[in-house]
């Protein structure tokens, strides 16, 4: 939460940083670490490098769910999970995938994290007892 406010005066002029490219089933994390040091040791604006974190946290996201959309025949991406109560990512997330042809679902009533889940678990429950 304190990086998604550290991030949020930047967003709009932060790029990712470069990820290498895609190889399928693992996601190497060792260039975002080194950009994230190197800005750092810079002295960039914490919340610039705040702002590149979430866009370069969104282009994997993205890049792995198109890619894993693809090869499923997969047309409709529901976002979901704590990670979506950020708002940054989900509307970076959501607008990538929407660009690029998906039918992106989110929650709208309902949180993203344990109150939903806490909520199906519920109904579940209402409806066992008859």
């Amino acid at each position: 939460m304190e990086l998604e406010v550290l991030a949020n005066p930047f967003i709009e002029e932060a790029e990712a940083w470069a990820l290498p490219p895609d190889n399928g089933s693992i996601i190497r994390w060792r260039g975002l670490w080194e950009a994230l040091l190197r800005d750092m040791a810079a002295e960039v604006e914490i919340g610039l490098i705040a702002a590149r974190f979430h866009r370069t946290l969104i282009a994997v996201v993205s890049r792995t769910t198109r890619r894993l959309a693809r090869e499923n025949e997969v047309n409709a991406i529901a976002l979901s999970g704590g990670i979506f109560q950020n708002r940054l990512m989900l509307e970076g997330v959501f607008s990538e995938l929407s660009a690029a042809g998906f039918e992106v679902l989110a929650h709208t009533e309902v949180p993203a994290n344990d109150g939903g889940l806490a909520l199906g678990q519920a109904m579940i429950g209402l409806a066992a007892l008859g």
